[in-house]
């Protein structure tokens, strides 16, 4: 018995002399692992609470072609739960829905502008997410609809909307009033404007049909 507490009472002075080794090895071991760890958290918390670092996320997703629905899909719907009055949010949806229809996915890519056309209160970039769902319910040959969203133009995109509605006229055979469009818009422009040469350029083609 006495041999027995002879030998725990070494035991408990080297655990309390050594103790102080102990606890540097492990903390050697583990500071790194925390630190990694903290990191990943910080960094995918930041997510969440940073709409510019969502909004770099989405960038840098839609230039990988490897990037799943599923990943732009969500970082486009933290954006529409909590940034949706941050100029991030439309920005982001552009990016999103850019990549969204270059993969073919064409309905995911309407549903998510339909969301920020329904939630955007800015009149020029709800025109622009109108003016691009136009242009996916075109390749859709969904024509009527697609001219629907470009009924009440903000007045800087009327030329542009009523462009649009023409080339979706001409593709549904309507010629005529393809032609009588595009000679409205070319009246009402601007010597100087762009659109001019791309407007002459439409009717002289379909003059030729």
């Amino acid at each position: 018995m006495k041999i027995k507490n002879n030998y725990i009472k070494i035991m408990k002075n080297f655990l309390i002399k050594n103790l102080y080794k102990f606890l540097i090895v492990i903390s050697l071991i583990l500071l790194p692992i925390l630190s990694y760890l903290l990191y990943i958290y910080i960094d995918n918390k930041s997510q969440y609470i940073n709409p510019n670092k969502v909004l770099e996320n989405i960038e840098l997703a839609s230039f990988d072609e490897k990037t799943s629905i599923e990943h732009i899909t969500n970082l486009e719907n933290i954006l529409a739960s909590n940034f949706n009055k941050n100029l991030c949010y439309p920005y982001g949806t552009f990016l999103a829905t850019r990549f969204l229809s270059s993969q073919g996915h064409i309905q995911e890519s309407i549903d998510m502008l339909n969301i920020y056309i329904q939630q955007s209160k800015n009149s020029i970039l709800k025109n622009v997410a109108l003016f691009r769902k136009s242009g996916l319910l075109l390749e859709q040959k969904k024509y009527e609809e697609a001219i629907f969203q470009l009924n009440n133009p903000n007045k800087y995109f009327e030329n542009l909307f009523n462009d649009r509605k023409a080339d979706i006229l001409i593709c549904q055979g309507k010629i005529k009033e393809g032609l009588f469009l595009l000679n409205k818009i070319l009246e009402k422009l601007d010597k100087n404007d762009p659109l001019i040469k791309i407007i002459s350029l439409k009717i002289d083609a379909l003059k030729s049909l």
